[in-house]
């Protein structure tokens, strides 16, 4: 089912696709994160984003892959799916099947990479997908990562969009935290909800009126991030705070290198080109995770050892 704009809050890993040393996606891995994550309590789960490697998953893979993830969470947890494209044509057919293989669905569609469309370019885009759905729930939260994309969605196209009432969020990858706490100013929550995929930024965000995040370093930390996630929005600030800096060293780690080969590596996966795994970050990366007991984090990284 898709994801009404009311129940839009908490914690989203944005989840990896383990893969073996054959390039073959590793099921048993995914279903042991997926409980993991169920058990961290976290609101839901984010497929084929960027940290799942979308761009090297073929359209066989990326459908076999949402399927799997949909009948394992099995209504246990939300679902959002990774649809995006920089061509809008393509990502209107890619959601279009999606749609037929798994009902009404919220999608996460990232803005133009590579060709860098104009603002005017940005509100086509989302509203000709906004209006392409098929099903009444279906709905979608525009992701705007600039840092990969050189793609800004700016504060005036965001309101814009979320005045579509299929457009019910947005996962706002900037870093300027003046942008975002602007977003936040001029739009309605009952309509629209901005959720931060900067992880290090959870806490701030929240404070500002955001309702939690889309997390790539949830993968490793799923409870410690959700606990996070759960006192901010309760609207204990400071512990959320002081949350968010004992989840800086582990952050840390995921960011180490371009996303997500640090969190293959910490989960005994591979990549596929054109990411290549660094040795150079192992130990480094060993260290810190060893700062963490495995209950705080919500993960037992040794059970993914292998494989």
């Amino acid at each position: 089912m898709s994801i009404a704009v009311q129940d839009l809050s908490g914690l989203y890993p944005a989840i990896i696709t383990p893969m073996g040393r054959n390039g073959q996606i590793d099921y048993g891995k995914l279903d042991r994160l997926i409980e993991d994550f169920i058990a961290a309590e976290v609101s839901g789960i984010c497929a084929c984003g960027t940290t799942g490697q979308s761009p090297a998953l073929s359209e066989d893979e990326h459908r076999e892959i949402l399927l799997h993830v949909k009948k394992r969470i099995d209504g246990r947890c939300q679902l959002i799916v990774g649809a995006g494209s920089n061509a809008t044509a393509k990502a209107l057919t890619q959601t279009t099947t999606i749609e037929r293989d798994l009902g009404a669905t919220t999608f996460l569609h990232v803005t133009g990479y590579y060709n860098n469309p104009p603002q005017a370019g940005l509100r086509a885009h989302f509203i000709a997908l906004a209006e392409a759905l098929r099903h009444p729930q279906s709905n979608i939260i525009p992701y705007n990562v600039p840092s990969r994309t050189a793609s800004n969605i700016e504060p005036d196209t965001v309101v814009a969009l979320a005045k579509h009432p299929r457009i019910v969020g947005i996962k706002e990858s900037s870093g300027n935290l003046d942008q975002v706490n602007e977003i936040i100013a001029r739009t309605d929550p009952t309509q629209f909800r901005v959720l931060t995929g900067e992880c290090h930024q959870i806490a701030e965000v929240i404070a500002s009126g955001g309702f939690g995040a889309i997390s790539a370093a949830a993968n490793v930390a799923p409870r410690l991030l959700a606990r996070l996630v759960a006192v901010g929005l309760a609207g204990d600030l400071e512990q959320a705070r002081a949350l968010q800096e004992r989840a800086k060293p582990v952050i840390g780690a995921v960011f180490a290198a371009k996303n997500p080969i640090p969190l293959a590596m910490m989960f005994s996966c591979d990549v596929r080109l054109p990411l290549v795994l660094l040795e150079e970050i192992r130990q480094s990366l060993v260290a810190t995770m060893a700062r963490y007991e495995c209950e705080e984090l919500g993960i037992d990284l040794h059970s993914y050892a292998g494989g």
